[in-house]
């Protein structure tokens, strides 16, 4: 199974602290050639899914392990890939081999977290304006950011109040979607008939 090259990031979204195990780790999955990463800490959940020509797989691998096996053997230019080996994941890339532990447990039910957003309005953002406004709110303390979005021809609005009195807002402009989602999108009619929800999430 192929491994993202901004696979950190991807475990950033993780809690290496927490008593739940699975909260530590990175969820795996493999079918049908679509490859899947899910990470969660239990307020945010993380999703990355990409096309992958490999054998099934079903784990999860130890966060921060992950992250020190993936520097270790990637080169730029190469894939960098892992197969399950006596136990471990084997990470393998243009550097050389490292491996990672696998996480006993089941990992949330993430697909029933996400469900359909066919009917939910679209808004493309710039990551980097993004961040930027953000970071501004997180600077100042704020314990909660209010947004609000109208349709996909309108700014997103953010406000909050820093707990030392200074009001706070910002505007982002949208950007145009006009890339085509991924098979298996959320959304999607794909995702839709290859899905089952049995039971509500918890994250």
């Amino acid at each position: 199974m192929r491994l993202p090259s901004f696979i950190k990031a991807i475990v950033g979204c993780t809690d290496t602290e927490s008593s739940r195990y699975s909260l530590g780790g990175v969820k795996c999955d493999s079918a049908d050639n679509v490859s899947c990463l899910t990470v969660t800490d239990g307020r945010k959940l993380l999703n990355v899914s990409y096309g992958d020509e490999c054998d099934p797989v079903d784990c999860i691998i130890e966060a921060k392990p992950l992250t020190k096996a993936y520097t270790a053997a990637a080169a730029k230019g190469r894939n960098t890939v892992f197969e399950v080996v006596d136990g471990k994941a084997m990470v393998v890339g243009g550097a050389g081999a490292a491996t990672a532990p696998l996480i006993e447990g089941k990992f949330p039910r993430w697909r029933d977290v996400f469900g359909d957003t066919a009917e939910h309005k679209q808004i493309g953002v710039k990551p980097e304006l993004l961040i930027d406004v953000l970071a501004v709110f997180k600077a100042a303390g704020v314990e909660g950011v209010r947004v609000y979005i109208g349709d996909a021809e309108r700014a997103i609005y953010f406000a909050a109040t820093a707990p030392t009195g200074e009001v706070i807002r910002a505007v982002l402009m949208p950007m145009s979607l006009d890339v085509t989602p991924f098979p298996g999108e959320f959304g999607s009619e794909s995702a839709s008939e290859s899905e089952e929800i049995a039971e509500p999430a918890t994250v």
